[in-house]
């Protein structure tokens, strides 16, 4: 029996939807500082809705 199933380059299914971090890598001439990092939590009808909050200058 074979598996028609599409394949990823790492083998393991379908694959991401979002791009390769290494492929959209940029050489910036700034110097970057994470300031804060904070996951921010609201509950919802249906839920908690989680997001993610980053100060960097």
């Amino acid at each position: 029996m074979e598996n028609n199933k599409p394949f990823n380059k790492e083998g393991e299914g379908r694959g991401s939807r979002r791009p390769d971090r290494a492929a959209r890598a940029e050489i910036s001439s700034y110097k970057e500082k994470m300031l804060d990092l904070r996951r921010v939590t609201r509950v919802m009808a249906g839920g908690k809705r989680f997001k993610f909050r980053a100060t960097v200058v």
